[in-house]
């Protein structure tokens, strides 16, 4: 018997089920950052699309530059509030 076999061997059922259900819970915390991080890269890349736009149809250098800073303002607050969903998404846990 190798390592890896007498080491499994002392968990028992118990140790088994309770260490599935760890990986269960680890792949299931993993789909719902991964997806949560595929939402919000999709929204922010939609939005920078619109403030380019936006900033190429300013008929001055100081309307596209407000629109540049409306969108770092915007930006900044939407980073927060991703970060505050994506830290829930990995602290959840299935009841």
């Amino acid at each position: 018997m190798d390592e890896g076999q007498r080491s499994t061997s002392n968990i028992g059922a118990d140790g088994l089920s309770s260490l599935r259900a760890a990986g269960d819970q680890m792949f299931d915390t993993t789909q719902r950052v991964g997806s949560t991080l595929i939402d919000q890269a999709a929204h922010n890349t939609m939005s920078f699309f619109e403030m380019m736009s936006a900033a190429a149809a300013a008929k001055t250098m100081p309307d596209a530059v407000a629109v540049q800073a409306d969108y770092a303002c915007a930006q900044t607050a939407r980073s927060f509030e991703q970060m505050c969903v994506l830290a829930e998404a990995v602290t959840k846990t299935e009841s």
